[in-house]
Formats: C-alpha cells, structure tokens, sequence
C-alpha cells in the first residue's frame, strides 16, 4: 500500500509505501507521485520506504532507471528515496542511479538528509 500527499511549506510531494513492493508496484506510484508533483508546480519527491520490504530482483533494479527516464527523472524532477532495511539492495540501486542519472535520484537512510540534499 502506499499514499501520496503534497507538503506546501517543504514543496515536496511525499510517496509512504507500507508492507512490500516489486517493481510493478514502482510505476503505480510513480505515476501518482508525478501527477501530483505537476499539480502542485512541484519537482521534488520524496519516496519513503522505511515501512515497507523491497521484493524486486538485482536486474530488476537495474531496470528502473529506464523507467524513471520516462516519467521525467533526468530533466524535471528529483527524488530522494529513504530506506531503513534492505541496504545492500537499496545500496545497489543507488549505484545505478548514480551512474545512470546525473545525481537526480539518491537513497538515503536519513530523512534530514535527504531533504537536505533536495534542497540543495
């Protein structure tokens, strides 16, 4: 399950996923956080998983960041991804979005930072 909400005084659109998520479930809010974001004259997100397992495969991670270049990370927005568990993966997604997108996706494990670093 996730929610998407919009935050007016931090200017981020915030995606809360609970429970679990594979990659299909990526796109669905994905799509919802963008939609949102473009609503609100929004680029910045934040996806936060700390609640949530992340099922998706090494390869299937790889494969994200074709799909966030469709939805228009790498030229209009930026996401921070907060995690607390699964680091090996999220430590591994992170090294392909480094090496894919020009810095317009980071993971981190803090919340602060990660608003730091969008605001940055």
């Amino acid at each position: 399950m996730y929610s998407v909400s919009y935050n007016s005084d931090e200017h981020f659109v915030y995606v809360v996923t609970t429970g679990h998520y594979s990659i299909k479930d990526t796109g669905k809010f994905l799509r919802d956080g963008v939609k949102l974001a473009d609503k609100n004259n929004c680029t910045k997100l934040i996806m936060d998983h700390r609640d949530c397992e992340f099922t998706a495969s090494y390869l299937e991670i790889n494969s994200i960041a074709k799909y966030l270049n469709s939805l228009g990370f790498g030229y209009k927005y930026t996401g921070a991804v907060i995690y607390n568990q699964d680091h090996e993966k999220y430590d591994f997604a992170d090294t392909v979005s480094q090496n894919w997108s020009s810095g317009v996706l980071r993971f981190f494990d803090d919340i602060e930072e990660a608003k730091k670093w969008l605001l940055s």
